[in-house]
């Protein structure tokens, strides 16, 4: 089962993909109705939703008010307002090393001797295709 966030009447909401439509979690199982409070629940509850979900027909649901058809445009980010930064490793394996070698112009295709790390607080979390703001005065090129 794929998790995600969605946009319902301006909130954010805990929502399931299934059968091409997005299921409310929260309105077909009870309990959560955010991603991290979902997490937060622990493995009972997560077993208890998939137990749901394993009988669940979400066209049936769609005229319920429990499902809606997907759309890309209600996708948020996984987790909207993370409650502390997100830790990265940078090149974490090879091919990513050498890819970034190569776009940098760099002949030497030896990684790192230390691991690189990054944060990311959570004000720079946004949505799968949410643009991304660019302020010429901090930086001219953007990294994924």
């Amino acid at each position: 089962m794929r998790y995600l966030t969605y946009l319902l009447e301006g909130q954010p909401r805990l929502g399931a993909l299934h059968q091409n439509y997005i299921v409310d979690v929260a309105k077909l199982v009870g309990g959560p109705d955010t991603m991290l409070n979902f997490i937060q629940a622990g493995p009972e509850h997560w077993q208890k939703t998939a137990s749901v979900f394993a009988n669940v027909d979400a066209v049936n649901l769609s005229s319920e008010g429990i499902a809606i058809p997907y759309d890309d445009s209600l996708l948020l980010a996984p987790i909207p307002r993370p409650l502390k930064n997100v830790f990265c490793l940078g090149r974490n394996y090879y091919k990513h090393y050498l890819e970034g070698a190569v776009s940098r112009g760099e002949q030497e295709d030896k990684p790192p001797a230390a691991p690189i790390w990054f944060t990311k607080p959570p004000t720079a979390v946004n949505g799968p295709f949410d643009s991304i703001e660019l302020d010429p005065e901090v930086t001219a090129q953007l990294d994924w």
